[in-house]
């Protein structure tokens, strides 16, 4: 059995299939990590809040369909494309979603078949490196040069109706995170995501390995 940790300001917080939006790195799910420190930072990340709650869940995998979004099986390239695929913006230009549409269909894996997924967490911090690449302001070695020396943490997520249902949904525990801690698993977040800005920033200066674009990728009609 895998043990896995939610991280929420939800005292209340009860895992429903289909309960998420599809607004999320890989469409509705329960998203949870493995790293109990890194679950606490996301219960504790809106300033002004006084108190955090981490849930303890159990997943038997045994029977279950698992995808891992990780080398060599997938590069970043499929991981970013699916992201895009579930977190394109309305906001963003027409020429924008039409390439990010284009991107998605040759680089996107297929997730239809898996129950649970590992992979990275795509936080609004790290998905300005997916605007700046469907912005051709970033290369594919300035990409991966990013995501190797980031620190996103990673995830995992049920997808489906068999996922939950070899889950122990009821949890296993629930650790109440208050002041002073919450100010310090706030802080850690917070430095997390100032990490990640500073690092696009200094990616953006220098080239790295593959200077292919965007606009090379759907050219060449290749997965990376």
């Amino acid at each position: 059995m895998l043990s896995v940790y939610h991280g929420t300001d939800n005292p209340d917080f009860e895992p429903v299939y289909n309960g998420s939006g599809e607004y999320n790195d890989y469409g509705s799910g329960l998203y949870c990590t493995e790293d109990i420190a890194l679950a606490r930072e996301w219960a504790c990340k809106f300033q002004g809040r006084k108190t955090g709650y981490v849930f303890s869940y159990g997943v038997f995998l045994d029977e279950l369909n698992v995808l891992r979004l990780t080398p060599p099986d997938y590069n970043v390239l499929n991981w970013l494309a699916l992201i895009v695929k579930h977190r394109t913006s309305p906001s963003w230009s027409a020429i924008v979603r039409r390439r990010a549409r284009q991107f998605v269909e040759k680089c996107a894996p297929d997730i239809d078949g898996s129950d649970v997924i590992f992979g990275y967490r795509a936080d609004d911090s790290y998905f300005a490196f997916a605007r700046d690449f469907l912005n051709v302001a970033l290369t594919v070695g300035q990409l991966s040069r990013a995501f190797s020396l980031g620190d996103l943490g990673s995830q995992v997520a049920l997808k489906s109706r068999r996922a939950f249902s070899r889950a122990c949904l009821k949890p296993m525990g629930v650790e109440t995170i208050a002041s002073p801690d919450y100010n310090e698993y706030y802080r850690t977040y917070i430095e997390r995501d100032a990490r990640a800005r500073k690092m696009l920033n200094d990616v953006r200066q220098s080239l790295y390995g593959d200077g292919r674009t965007i606009l090379d990728i759907l050219a060449e009609g290749v997965s990376g």
